[in-house]
Formats: structure tokens, sequence, C-alpha cells
């Protein structure tokens, strides 16, 4: 039989282990996640991601709403990522930050998982308003510097603020707010505002149903956007690779540097392009309906019989643009 002594350790290894099993209003305080690729899962509530310090993932968990005391925590491997998640009990979820007359609908697996390709799950629907369990969980999550981080939610709000790791963020209806980020960033979005600032790293990758975007000061080797519905404003941007999708809303475009490709496809909506004096690149604009406006020398210019189409050399013509509008103007101004 083992002596008490030889025992402790593994008592103590259990008990460490206690805290994700407890309500979360009994478990309010900081969990910790060892590992160098991290995902957290929460339905509904805010989450806020911070500069994290040492070598490990820090989760503050705050539960609200009357019947929080339902919530559960899990941490652990999922799919080759050292996860932390948000488990709510089963049937639909009342979180008043949706709004009165809104929700969201998605599938959730047992384990908290959700919006990935592995699997389905019981579906879920979050409300403003009406009957369901009302409870939700703000995060505080501390990043450390050169992880990387998928973060998902389902309804809310996302801030991240002076973060040096990679980030991907999908989320249902809730807004997205980063100030300063030094790493990749990939945004999945199906509606909701979305406020990025002061972004240095390799790639930015956003895709969002509706909702307005706003960004500046943006530096990174290749930037990619699909917007659905939404004005789309990106100021004091540095890339030499841009492709630009949007379904209707105005785009406005203000660029840092000289580019190899900048491609944009708009549906509906005016399209004004600010661009250093000496940018260089072949031009090509197809219209559709509205007027086109190049204030910079143009060498080499032609259009079609109806003017809803013009081609040129912009400076050098080292790089390419490529613009295809459906309706409204479309103007290249000098900054």
């Amino acid at each position: 039989m083992p002596s008490s002594r030889s025992c402790l350790p593994v008592i103590a290894a259990a008990l460490l282990t206690l805290p994700a099993l407890l309500p979360a209003q009994q478990a309010a305080g900081t969990y910790r996640v060892a590992g160098s690729h991290f995902a957290v899962y929460n339905l509904a509530g805010s989450v806020s991601v911070v500069a994290g310090s040492g070598d490990e993932l820090t989760v503050g968990v705050t539960a609200q709403g009357a019947d929080a005391a339902g919530l559960r925590v899990a941490t652990g491997e999922l799919r080759g990522r050292q996860t932390f998640r948000v488990i709510f009990p089963e049937g639909d979820i009342v979180y008043p930050g949706l709004g009165a007359h809104s929700e969201t609908q998605l599938q959730v697996r047992d384990d908290g998982t959700f919006d990935d390709s592995d699997g389905r799950g019981r579906d879920v629907r979050i409300r403003g308003s009406g009957s369901g369990t009302r409870a939700s969980a703000d995060l505080e999550v501390g990043l450390p510097a050169g992880r990387s981080l998928d973060l998902y939610l389902a309804a809310g709000e996302v801030s991240v603020r002076n973060v040096k790791g990679n980030l991907s963020v999908d989320v249902g209806s809730a807004s997205v707010d980063v100030d300063g980020l030094a790493g990749d960033f990939t945004l999945d979005a199906g509606s909701a505002p979305v406020r990025l600032a002061h972004i240095k790293g390799g790639t930015l990758s956003l895709d969002t149903g509706s909702g307005t975007i706003a960004a500046t000061d943006v530096s990174a080797t290749a930037i990619s956007l699909d917007s659905g519905s939404g004005d789309v404003t990106l100021d004091g941007v540095s890339s030499t690779d841009l492709s630009l999708d949007t379904g209707s809303g105005d785009v406005t475009l203000r660029l840092n540097t000289d580019i190899d490709q900048l491609m944009l496809d708009s549906g509906s909506g005016s399209v004004t392009i600010y661009v250093p004096p000496d940018l260089g690149a072949e031009l090509d604009v197809d219209g559709g309906s509205g007027d086109i406006d190049v204030q910079l020398p143009l060498l080499n210019r032609s259009s079609d019989e109806d003017d809803d189409s013009l081609r040129g050399t912009l400076g050098d013509g080292h790089g390419r643009i490529t613009i295809d509008s459906g309706s409204g103007d479309v103007r290249i101004l000098k900054r």
C-alpha cells in the first residue's frame, strides 16, 4: 500500500485540474494554458486580448447573468491546439448585448467548440431577449509574444490591444476593435463593425458579411478583404499586394507606398484611391456606370466609346492596378 507521502503529488495534480470543472462563478480568477498555438471559445460576452507575460496563455473569467452558475470552463488539447472553452447549458441563450430584436444561430458541439470544420453539433440560438439561459462570460486573454491564438465568439464584442503574435478571429454577430497588433491577422465576421489601427504584420485577411470596416496605419506584405456590405475605409496603408472585393458600400483607400498589385472589385458604391505622387503602375479601370477621374499624369491613355473604361500608365508602370466597378464613380487622386 503506498504511503500517504507518495500519494501527495497525485492528489496535488488532481486538485490543479478542479477549477476547469467548476461553475464559472466559483471559478472566477485566472486560468493558465501552456502551449504555442491556442484556441479560445466563447458563445456570448466580451473578449479582450492583451499582451501576456511569460510563456502561458492567461484567461480571466467573469460570469454574467441570472443563470451564470450554469456555465462551465474546460481546457485541454483539441485538434492540435491548446484550448480554453466556456461551455454553456443546452438550449437557447439570452444575451441582451445582442439587441432586443436580434438573434444569431449556430451549431455547438458538446465540448464547447463551434465554427470550424471538424464535425457538427446541436443547434443553439442566441437572442437579445426572450426565453433561454441568461448567461454570458467576459474574458480577458493574455497572449504571450510570438504565439498564435484562434478566437471564436458568437455574439458580443472583441477588443485587441498591443499584441505581438498571430491572431485569427471568428465572430458571428460581434464588433471587433483592434488597436496595436504585430503579426498576421485574420478575421471572419458575420455581422459587425470592424475597426483596426496600428497593424504591422505579414498578412492581413478580412472577410465580413455586413458592417463597416475602418482601418488606419496598416503595414502588411499582403492585404485581402472581402466585404458583403458596408463602407470600407483603409487609411495609411503600406502594402505591395492588395486584393479588395466589396459587394455594396463606398471604398476609400489611402496608400502610403508604391504597389506591385492592387486588384479591386466593387459591386456598387464609389471608389476613391489616394496614391503617392511617384506611384508607378499599369492602370486598367472598368467603371460600369459612373464617372472615372484620374488626377495624375497618365501615359498611353485609352478608353472605350462610352468612356466607362480607362487604361494607361502611371509613373514607371512597374506595378498593376485593376479596378472593376459595377456602379459608382471611380477616382484616383494624389495624396
